[in-house]
């Protein structure tokens, strides 16, 4: 079969019997429907270079230099995009495609594509089929589209479009080269070697679906979409944002944080070490992973109403502001309700039932709701530290006396606390003994 060679000018070639086309200088549209295998070069300027309409045949095409336009046929193509920022489309077949240098937009369509984006920034679909895309260098935006595709990033800040459960994507640049990013709309793990590997920075979760997103060994920006998500930040210190839905997230490090608006479903937080709730995150239940565990664990709500939930070890719980509900199962517990109307539950052990002698006439009255003989109330004091003397304590509703402290009405199973002893200044509500237990000094420390 013949050559065809264009001109050093703008050609417009359109040739079925060549296996072999030169465009050569100048902006060139070549189109071809030659049945067999042709190689077609653009040359320098910027081409549009197209081989669609092939039902038979395949093609190696080089855009060379020059920003090109380049479409493949049904079979299986070679396509090279060259210099500057190409638009390539690999169309039927299983393609292998390279755009080269520059800001490059490839598409592989349909087949089991090979896509590689070199050199830029560049912009890759995958289509139908299960591909493998490689961005190269420069910050890419990856998508394989249906199928199970392999995705790699390189040198940059790369984006990745997870939308099939069996796709994988790989940052193969060092640390420090990139801030990449996931889009995922199923569930994703930057941690499970089967789907992901490298230094993944930043997973985010899109559409309304229920799906879990999980980060890796380093710091994580971590986001949920609009349905009930679970997000775990795994290692590193993570920024776990659920959005709406009943979210789920899971912390293990001190240094994660957890955004919660107001109004975005009933959502919980689960953690592995000791932990404290931001101010403003709307989480209406903070949990130790396993209730059963016998791992010390210290937890500190916020000002929102909570119920915090400890584990059988000994745990220090603290509630924050707001009308909190504190459980320490089994295990002697320090729980202490701090500001708001409270509701204590030790469950079983020796638990400590806190309360503080400069807030007490402020911080609200708490319920405690199991007190037992092996529990104590412990009252921190700016002077003094010990036992609760007797004169102190006194049953009834009133101080008759300057050491009339503190105040037990059986009858409505309330302890007063009186802040001189003579009645000038009101009484102060501290907490409500729930079960009856009948209170004496002997159940009272000061600290």
């Amino acid at each position: 079969m013949p050559t065809y060679v264009g001109t050093l000018g703008a050609d417009n070639i359109n040739n079925a019997v060549s296996d072999v086309i030169y465009g050569l200088d100048g902006n060139d549209t070549i189109f071809s429907s030659f049945g067999g295998t042709v190689h077609i070069y653009g040359g320098q300027g910027e081409d549009t270079i197209d081989y669609s309409d092939v039902a038979a045949g395949s093609a190696k095409i080089y855009g060379d230099d020059g920003a090109d336009i380049i479409d493949g046929g049904a079979n299986n193509d070679e396509i090279y995009g060259g210099e500057d920022g190409d638009q390539i489309t690999g169309w039927m077949g299983d393609d292998y495609i390279d755009g080269g240098r520059g800001n490059d937009q490839l598409y592989g369509n349909d087949g089991f594509d090979t896509i590689y984006g070199g050199d830029g920034a560049d912009i890759i679909h995958g289509g139908a089929g299960e591909d493998i895309i490689d961005g190269g260098y420069g910050n890419d935006w990856l998508d394989g589209g249906s199928g199970a595709d392999i995705m790699i990033g390189g040198v940059g800040s790369d984006t990745f479009y997870v939308d099939h459960a069996g796709d994988y994507v790989e940052d193969s640049g060092m640390a420090g080269s990139g801030n990449d990013l996931v889009i995922a709309s199923v569930s994703f793990s930057l941690i499970d070697p089967d789907h992901a590997s490298g230094r993944i920075e930043m997973l985010t979760l899109e559409g309304t679906a229920d799906i879990n997103g999980t980060g890796n060994e380093i710091d994580n920006i971590i986001k949920g979409n609009s349905g009930a998500n679970i997000l775990n930040g795994r290692g590193g210190a993570d920024k776990m944002t659920g959005g709406a839905g009943d979210d789920r997230y899971y912390v293990d490090n001190a240094g994660d944080s957890v955004i919660e608006a107001a109004g975005e479903g009933n959502d919980v937080v689960y953690t592995y070490t000791s932990y404290q709730l931001a101010a403003g995150q709307h989480i209406e239940t903070f949990s130790t992973t396993a209730l059963s565990g016998t791992g010390a664990i210290n937890m500190t709500g916020n000002e929102v109403a909570q119920r915090i939930n400890g584990n059988n070890g000994d745990n220090r719980i603290y509630g924050g502001a707001g009308n909190d509900l504190l459980v320490g199962y089994a295990g002697n517990d320090n729980l202490e309700g701090q500001a708001g109307n409270d509701r204590l539950f030790g469950v079983s052990g020796a638990d400590k039932f806190i309360f503080r002698y400069a807030t007490m006439a402020t911080a609200g009255a708490d319920t405690i709701v199991d007190f037992d003989a092996d529990d104590l109330i412990f009252v921190d004091h700016p002077t003094y530290a010990g036992a609760l003397g007797a004169s102190s304590f006194r049953t009834g509703t009133e101080a008759l006396d300057a050491d009339d402290r503190f105040m037990w009405d059986a009858p409505s199973k309330s302890l007063y606390f009186d802040a001189d002893g003579n009645g000038a200044a009101s009484k102060v509500l501290i907490a409500v003994l729930e079960n009856g237990y009948a209170l004496s000094a002997d159940d009272i420390m000061m600290f």
